[in-house]
This record gives structure tokens, sequence and C-alpha cells, in this order.
């Protein structure tokens, strides 16, 4: 009986012991692993201090500043990318247009464009734009743009913007230099992708193409009062000069009524031009500037001494109306020829939202211009049922070409339009234009263009 209470007294302390003794190895087995992964995790993190000294050296040998060169990027109706600092940033953008074209024209009209432009009005489509640029700021005051299109430009490229500047001056505003459109009206201003017709009205014959040279401009009361001053040669499409004589371009804009962001506002801007003595003057209009469309009015080269023009522009928007118009004067000396040749233009359109967009939210008060996209209330969705935006429009120019020994011809043009705004960026347009060259013909023409821009 003694020995099996001691057996039975010592399986139970083995037991008791056992499970201690079990118990203290498996917190040892728990601390030595625990050990063991906080030692990885240091070996790791001195690794990776390791390579961004070496990261760092490198960058210190190669004299590059690290928070200078890595960009962040961002999406705001284009691709933006700006250095952490917002010591540099950059745009990257592009446009493409894709336009097609289907007259119906009077034989007699046909005739004379045959006879006195070499070709006929025919059914067309084409990439009417193919654009890429790049443009941004540095060091807060330095400013450039760099714009090429590869499209509608005989086989070429054609450089559309470029130039670079320097702005906040004071009293001055900005300096720009390089390759830039005319500062001339309103009509010429916006960025093809804004316009609300496919093409210009007519009158932009009057200031087609673009200066290499130097333009100063700034904004004053709170941005209502805009000037810019512009001198420089006609250039090429290489940005090359090829003018022989200095153009001078003067233009003052305001928006003495200007509230909610352009939802009620009037502008209201002058312009002057001077063309110099030497360059060859030519003026011309009609239903589009495309490559695949003849010019309707046409004064052929004119060997001028000078040439002066004023513009005279207004616009009123209410909401989604929008009410435009302008009126063009250029007086041409010839060099052997009578002195002040007068040749005149004018355009007055309406425009309308059927959604509800402000149609001055579009205008940028800092330059007196409509410069600016529609952005849609709703954009185009499927899944949620929304459309994008809807405008209707309507224009009505009149052009007028002859003078003394000059015949260039009258032209009365009206157009009907319609856009949808998928997005900010995409949208779809239909235009109907009923071109009159006076004394000669008609034609109607039906055109389109699905546009994309970013």
């Amino acid at each position: 009986m003694k020995r099996f209470l001691v057996w039975t007294l010592v399986s139970v302390l083995f037991v008791c012991f056992s499970s201690e003794l079990l118990a203290a190895d498996q917190a040892v087995l728990d601390r030595l692993e625990k050990l063991e992964n906080e030692i990885k995790d240091l070996k790791h993190d001195l690794q990776m201090e390791k390579a961004k000294e070496a990261d760092r050296d490198l960058h210190i040998k190669l004299g590059i500043n690290e928070k200078k060169y890595v960009f962040g990027d961002y999406w705001d109706d284009g691709l933006f990318l700006e250095t952490a600092n917002k010591v540099f940033n950059t745009r990257i953008g592009g446009s493409l247009n894709l336009d097609a074209r289907w007259p119906s024209t009077s034989s007699e009209l046909q005739d004379y464009l045959e006879a006195n432009r070499g070709r006929k009005l025919r059914d067309s489509s084409e990439v009417r734009r193919a654009r890429m640029f790049m443009k941004g700021t540095i060091y807060e005051n330095i400013f450039y743009k760099m714009q090429v299109d590869f499209a509608d430009t005989a086989g070429t490229y054609y450089i559309h913007d470029m130039f670079i500047g320097i702005m906040n001056i004071p009293y001055a505003g900005a300096v720009l230099v390089g390759h830039a459109a005319r500062a001339w009206g309103l009509n010429p201003l916006p960025d093809e992708n804004w316009l609300t017709f496919m093409e210009w009205s007519p009158t932009f014959g009057f200031g087609i193409g673009q200066l290499l040279g130097v333009a100063v401009g700034n904004a004053f009361f709170d941005d209502h009062f805009n000037y810019t001053i512009q001198v420089g040669k006609t250039a090429g499409i290489h940005a090359d000069e090829v003018g022989k004589s200095y153009n001078m371009n003067l233009r003052l804009t305001g928006t003495p009524w200007y509230e909610d962001g352009g939802y009620s506002m009037l502008h209201q801007g002058i312009s002057y031009t001077y063309r110099g003595s030497s360059d060859e003057t030519r003026f011309v209009g009609g239903p589009s500037f495309s490559e695949q469309v003849p010019q309707f009015v046409n004064t052929g080269a004119i060997e001028t001494d000078r040439v002066n023009g004023i513009n005279y522009s207004a616009a009123i928007c209410q909401g989604p109306l929008r009410i435009q118009g302008e009126y063009y004067g250029m007086w041409a000396d010839q060099e052997n020829g009578p002195s002040g040749s007068f040749f005149q233009g004018w355009y007055g359109m309406v425009a309308y939202y059927l959604t509800g967009e402000a149609a001055g939210a579009q205008y940028v008060t800092s330059y007196g211009g409509f410069d600016i996209r529609c952005h849609p209330l709703e954009e185009f969705s499927i899944e949620k049922g929304t459309w994008g935006a809807f405008q209707v429009a309507a224009r009505y120019t009149g052009m007028d070409l002859n003078d003394d020994n000059i015949r260039g011809g009258v032209l009365n043009q009206g157009t009907l339009g319609a856009n949808w705004y998928f997005n900010p960026n995409f949208r779809w347009m239909v235009n109907y234009v009923h071109s009159h060259l006076n004394g000669v013909g008609s034609a109607d023409i039906i055109e389109t263009r699905l546009g994309i821009d970013f």
C-alpha cells in the first residue's frame, strides 16, 4: 500500500513539473522567435538605409537635387506634372480633330473657283488637326509653350506656338518672346478646340498668321481691364522669319460688367494693327480655312507700302446665352497704286446651352477672350443616364474685299451649329453653312467634326 502511495505521489509530481517545464520551454522558444524576427527587421532597415545613403551619394555626385526632379502628377482636364516644391511644372497635352464635309455648289460658283482658285469645292474628309504641346512655368515667373501640328500642313509639320516669357513684372505684367498668334480681335483668339463653330468667321482672314517677335501684356483693376502690345515679323510654318517688315498690334479689352464667375458679363474690346512697307498683303475668306476648301473671296497678293487696321469686339453673356460680334476695317496703301484702299468685314453670333451651362464661364478676364473649354454640368455616362452638354448656335458674316483696283469679292455667309459635349475633353460638332459669293453663286455645306483634346 505504501509503495502504491509513493508511486502515485511521484507520478503526480512528475506530471506537474513536466507541464511547467514544457510551458517554460515554449515561452523560451517564443522569445527566441520574436528576437529572430526583430533581428531580421533591423537587418532589412539597415540595408534600406544603406541603399538610400548610396542613392543620395549618387545624386550628390551627379549634382541633382532630388526635390526638383521627382515629379508628382495629376489630371485636371489634362496631364500635369509638378515638383514637390512647386518650382517647376509642365502640362503635356494634345488635340485631334477629324473632319468631313459634303457641299452642294452651284455650277457658276464651281466654274469661278476652278478658273480663279485652281480647283472646285468637293466632298472631303481630313485629319484637320493633330497637335501635341508642352507648356508650364519654372521658378514661378518663367513660362513657356511648345505646340506642333502634324496635320493640314502640306505634308510637313507646323509650329503653332513656340515661345518663352517672364511674368509678374511690376506694371508691365508679362513679356513673351517667340512665335505666337496675333494679338488682334476676339474671334481669332480662342484655341481652336474651344470655338463654338467648326471654323472661325471668314473675317479671320484679316488676322490670319502668326508673328515672330515680342509681346507685352498685363491686367489691371481686378482683371477688368487688360492690354497687349506685340511687335514682330510674319512667321512661317516652321517658326522662321518670312516677313521683311515689322508688324505692330495693340489690343485693349475690358469687362465693365462681370458677375458670378461670368454667369452675367459684358466684354468690350478694340484692336489696332500696323503692317509694314515691304511685305505682300493678302486678305481671304470663305466657308473654311482648311487646305481642302478654296477661299471664296481673295484679294490676291497686293504690293503695299503699309496697312492699317482696326477691330471692335463686343460680347454679352447671361447664363447659358452668349451674343457676340466684331467689326474689321483695313486700309491698304498700295506701292504702285491707290492709297487707302478699304476692305471690311463683320459678324454677329448667338449661342445657347440647352443644358444650362454658363457661357461666360469660358471667358478669361486676365486676357479678355473666350479661351476655356466647356465643362458640362453632367458628363456623358450610360451607367448614370447622363448625356453631357448640348449647345446650338447661329452666325452671320459679311465681308467686302472690293475697292479701287482690287476685286477680291463680296461674301455673305450664314452658319448654324449644334455641339454635343460628352465631357470637357470630347465633343461632336455638326454645322450647316450657306456661303454666297455676290454676283457668282452659292454653296451649301454640311460638315461634322469629332474632336478630342487633353
